[in-house]
């Protein structure tokens, strides 16, 4: 173990330590409130590679579930009995698609990591049921999490690359073809970080709705434009078209006023966007999109094979490199004149398909899709004033950037999509707001 390893699994181990110490000592509620106010390193590893990879999320949402079962089973009796049996029913095909693979204990191992986002989400959803002041709570500690991120890149552009939890980052963090820097923040690769500040960048706009001082919420737009500035230096193609997809289910949401408002700012931001500077990478990746299109089609090709090959159960969760090495042996990378092959498909949806088999996609878009469709139509049968909008905003970019990229292999996007599922599901009725955030 070098150094650099030393100093990540020291920096996990004090988080665990004051993390198990916390939830010993404290309520569910702030124990939800520590893992999203510690969400920056949420994703640092707490055990070794070889004995699963588990995160610091993991074991303390685990945790959680040690110190608070009569909690999580009261939740799992009381509220949304349907989401519980649908993700038991997802549990059990991938157990059976682990057992049934070619590697099952590295799948199960994999299998062990989706359980942990799913008590999370349900705790979340609990303490928000019990306390309508809990839902601001969450809000406030997202939003401190962006910031922290947004400070992370802010040295990074000072100091390099060096500022990091990771001993060594994801390649994309430099594209030598164009000779320039994608940012990661916190993050190990940067489009992680552009779909997270996408994400939060939606919540800024949704603290600014319900400020009366025009300061503060020229503040919060101001943030929200920092963090599309985030997105940009991230290089994140996928981020920055789910942001945009973001804008639009506010602008398609919204009166014709604000729609005029809308169109004002985009011709402002368009135009601007237009004249920025040939650095970012963003932009400068625009000339090879048709080539990179070519590439990514026939990788999603190959995991469309794999998923027709393998239609009910895939091939096991977790196991897509394991599996490529084997039978899909043209789908790898040199990198360093070392063959690494694919470990996800370019494309998060497929490579749900393909290693859960049409069962587990099905059940997994159920989990997902769920929550965002009844929180719009209660929007449009006028049940949940604007401010859901901002939510669903916020999870529909995810919903797009995934499209390309698989993200949730990062715990602090995990936590991300959990958490706001949740807020989606808890949002209050308009009967239970108060005035001043109905108007």
């Amino acid at each position: 173990m070098n150094n650099n390893d030393l100093t990540l699994y020291l920096a996990a181990g004090t988080c665990l330590g004051f993390g198990i110490r916390y939830l010993y000592r404290k309520s569910l509620e702030q124990c939800l409130l520590f893992i999203l106010y510690g969400l920056p390193v949420m994703g640092l590893l707490a055990t070794k590679t070889n004995w699963g990879g588990f995160k610091t999320f993991d074991v303390l949402s685990l945790g959680c579930l040690l110190l608070f079962p009569k909690d999580f089973i009261q939740g799992l009796s009381t509220f949304s009995k349907t989401t519980a049996i649908v993700f038991l029913v997802f549990v059990v095909s991938l157990l059976l698609g682990s057992l049934a693979s070619e590697f099952p204990k590295a799948s199960m191992l994999a299998l062990l990591q989706v359980i942990p986002a799913f008590v999370y989400c349900r705790f979340v959803v609990l303490a928000c049921a019990k306390d309508r002041t809990f839902y601001a709570r969450m809000l406030r500690a997202l939003q401190f999490s962006s910031l922290v991120l947004l400070l992370f890149i802010a040295v990074q552009l000072v100091v390099g690359l060096s500022f990091t939890f990771y001993p060594i980052l994801n390649q994309n963090t430099f594209d030598p073809q164009n000779n320039t820097v994608r940012y990661p923040g916190f993050f190990h690769d940067s489009q992680a970080n552009g779909q997270f500040l996408a994400m939060t960048g939606f919540l800024f706009l949704y603290a600014g709705r319900g400020e009366i001082q025009v300061a503060k919420r020229l503040l919060y737009l101001g943030l929200f434009l920092v963090c599309g500035g985030g997105v940009l230096l991230s290089g994140s193609r996928s981020a920055l078209v789910g942001l945009v997809v973001g804008l639009v289910v506010l602008f398609l949401c919204s009166g014709w006023r604000k729609q005029t408002y809308a169109l004002v700012f985009a011709l402002i931001a368009g135009s601007i966007f237009a004249l920025a500077s040939p650095n970012l990478s963003v932009l400068n990746r625009t000339a090879s999109i048709d080539e990179d299109y070519k590439f990514r089609r026939s990788v999603w090709l190959e995991a469309i094979d794999i998923a027709l090959d393998n239609p009910l159960l895939g091939i096991g969760i977790g196991n897509f490199q394991a599996y490529t090495a084997i039978h899909k042996q043209e789908l790898y990378l040199e990198i360093d004149d070392e063959i690494v092959y694919f470990d996800q498909p370019e494309n998060g949806y497929l490579k749900i398909l393909a290693e859960t088999g049409f069962i587990g996609f099905v059940l997994f878009l159920s989990l997902v899709l769920a929550p965002i469709i009844k929180a719009l139509l209660a929007f449009i049968r006028g049940r949940q004033d604007f401010n859901i909008v901002f939510i669903l905003a916020a999870i529909t970019s995810w919903l797009a950037a995934f499209n390309t990229v698989y993200s949730l292999f990062d715990s602090r996007i995990t936590i991300m999509v959990a958490t706001l599922l949740a807020l989606l599901i808890t949002h209050p009725t308009k009967l239970a707001l108060p005035d001043e955030q109905t108007t």
